[in-house]
């Protein structure tokens, strides 16, 4: 294979994140598990001889997980070329090797395909009161790692069973594409 059958093959790499719109949700759900598995230790004292809420609140469950799906958002990602990369470390670079907030606003922006941010879209959520600094993160984090972390690529049996046996499971805040 010559490089002009590599660079016609060559995709841009993508990385996409999940993040819940609504955490009332998510507290919701935590407040279920916690009557759930209240209720099987109770079960397991008591021998279930009384009637059993679990069914409900197993149904209360299943009805909040479509609740949930219906109030995340995937943000995706895909890789820029070095050069930019590196123009945009110079840029934003204090001198001592520190990149910053507008770094990070640039990155987010720049990489982002789905939904297609601005700068000052981005901007906006890192001074909003609903975006935490931990889902900021996550962006950032998925828009950076999209641009310069090295992935093996594991073809090989052992390294295909590693995967699978790795625990990861389609409900991972993070996915590659």
């Amino acid at each position: 294979m010559d490089y002009k059958d590599i660079a016609k093959r060559k995709q841009p790499r993508q990385r996409s994140v999940e993040i819940l719109l609504d955490e009332d949700l998510m507290t919701r759900r935590d407040d279920l598990f916690t009557q759930i598995r209240r209720h099987e230790r109770s079960e397991s004292l008591d021998g279930g001889d009384m009637a059993s809420p679990l069914p409900g609140l197993r149904q209360q469950l299943l009805d909040l997980s479509d609740e949930m799906v219906e109030a995340t958002v995937t943000f995706t990602f895909k890789s820029f070329p070095r050069k930019a990369w590196n123009d945009a470390v110079t840029r934003f670079e204090d001198g001592d090797g520190n990149l910053g907030e507008d770094f990070e606003v640039f990155i987010i922006a720049k990489s982002s395909v789905d939904p297609k941010l601005t700068a000052k879209q981005v901007r906006s959520m890192f001074t909003s009161k609903d975006w935490s600094a931990a889902e900021i993160d996550q962006l950032f984090d998925a828009a950076y790692r999209v641009n310069r972390e090295v992935r093996n690529t594991l073809f090989t049996q052992a390294g295909i069973s590693e995967i699978l046996n790795s625990g990861l499971s389609s409900t991972t805040a993070q996915s590659e594409e």
